[in-house]
């Protein structure tokens, strides 16, 4: 229910124009921050922090939805149970449409095959939860 209510706005999937044109069309500091995100599984030592969001992590396993609402609410709520991470919080930090513009970002930087990957992954998902 959460992944649902953070992807209230439509987008048809993080992929399309905004992810094939190599950016995600959101301004400089965004960009910024689709960086910081990326670079955060490095840095948290002991705790869980954002696996990286290259070909190599897992975030491409991971439907659009269900990566707005872990973005958004973090890993915990989505999950409805105590989840140890160091992924900060950004509802009320970033708008859905910066949220989609990071992620879109990321999924930009990915190979083609994973990007496919990816989109079909949505699709199943759309088609499951219809």
């Amino acid at each position: 229910a959460v992944a649902r209510q953070a992807v209230g706005c439509a987008w048809g999937g993080l992929g399309g124009a905004a992810a094939s044109s190599g950016h995600g069309g959101g301004s400089p500091a965004v960009v910024r921050e689709a960086l910081h995100i990326a670079a955060r599984g490095r840095r948290q030592g002991a705790r869980a922090g954002a696996a990286p969001h290259n070909a190599s992590g897992h975030t491409w396993h991971h439907g659009d939805a269900y990566l707005v609402a872990v973005t958004k609410y973090e890993v915990a709520r989505v999950l409805g149970q105590p989840y140890p991470n160091a992924m900060p919080i950004y509802d009320g930090v970033l708008s859905d449409k910066e949220i989609v513009a990071v992620l879109s970002y990321i999924k930009s930087q990915w190979p083609a095959e994973i990007q496919s990957r990816h989109d079909r992954l949505n699709q199943r998902l759309r088609a499951q939860n219809n």
